[in-house]
């Protein structure tokens, strides 16, 4: 798996020290460390997505673009995921991130509702809330479909 990281970061000009600094950070990051020796074929699906996860974030990326990235992670890793999303985004890291899960979709900053490929609303998740007049944003996406 650090193999696969180190990969990426030569992708990046990336290397020494720093490589192998920044390899460990983002293994803590994603609760890899233990895991850093394995091959990606012997790693399970949540731990594939992890390790995408820390190949997006190995080279301090000003812009993030995601697609369900928590998807077949655990609940803590969850947390700790959306936690280092707003981290990077107090950096001025901006973060795009798709999801059908709607407690994430409560995190974000704008939320923007996309059906059939085309966008239906946007907002934040409190204006959308208070446009269709519902307490839950599944009822917003229930609502506008």
């Amino acid at each position: 798996m650090a193999e696969n990281l180190r990969f990426f970061g030569n992708i990046y000009d990336m290397e020494g020290e720093s490589l192998e600094k920044r390899i460990d950070e983002v293994c803590d990051l994603v609760k890899l460390n233990e895991k850093k020796d394995s091959l990606f074929r012997e790693l399970s699906g949540g731990l594939k997505r992890r390790l995408s996860l820390a190949t997006t974030l190995l080279h301090r990326p000003t812009a993030v673009i995601a697609d369900e990235p928590t998807v077949g992670v655990d609940p803590v890793l969850r947390i700790n995921f959306w936690d280092h999303f707003r981290s990077l985004n107090s950096q001025g890291v901006t973060i795009l991130i798709t999801t059908h899960i709607m407690d994430e979709v409560k995190k974000a900053d704008i939320v923007g509702l996309i059906l059939a490929g085309k966008l239906i609303d946007q907002g934040t998740p409190r204006e959308l809330l208070e446009k269709y007049n519902v307490s839950d944003i599944e009822d917003v996406f229930l609502r506008v479909t």
